[in-house]
């Protein structure tokens, strides 16, 4: 294939993978290896059906699942098993939160941030420690200020001395 049918058949996926109406079937498709790099665009970049969204969690290329962890349309709650994926890039990617940053950033969901806090480990890789990852947390500001005044009263005791340090 020369490299300007190359080049129009990548303008023509990214057309479809941004495209509202485009069903979730077509989506699924493009998160393909064949589809290159579009996958990872519409994973980071677009609203997604809640279809896709279970598919790129689960998905076996860490790259999709860095990209979704990175994305500002999809509700953080929706997010939660990327705080225990296998990789430790994925938990710091979903740590870190969108970038670039926007104005006004959207907290993480408690239960998110109590598995970060309590991570015994930074991944099953081995790529980071559970100290790399609670640091991108930190410079992410996704802890809303409530939370230390929630943990107060927490089973584990890291949250409770969390809390009374904030």
């Amino acid at each position: 294939m020369s490299s300007s049918l190359r080049s129009l058949r990548e303008l023509w996926l990214r057309g479809v993978a941004f495209n509202a109406a485009a069903p979730a079937d077509v989506l699924m498709r493009l998160l393909d290896e064949a589809a290159g790099e579009v996958g990872l665009l519409m994973c980071e970049g677009r609203d997604l059906p809640g279809t896709v969204i279970d598919a790129a969690l689960h998905h076996p290329v860490e790259r999709i699942r860095r990209a979704l962890a990175r994305n500002l349309h999809v509700d953080p709650a929706r997010l939660a098993p990327l705080a225990s994926d296998p990789s430790g890039l994925v938990r710091a990617d979903l740590a870190g939160g969108v970038r670039p940053k926007p104005r006004r950033v959207r907290p993480l969901p408690e239960d998110i941030l109590v598995t970060f806090l309590t991570a015994e480990e930074g991944g099953a890789d081995g790529r980071l420690t559970e100290d790399d990852i609670v640091g991108e947390l930190w410079s992410s500001r996704q802890v809303p200020l409530s939370f230390p005044r929630d943990m107060a009263g927490h089973d584990h005791p890291a949250l409770r001395l969390y809390a009374a340090h904030q």
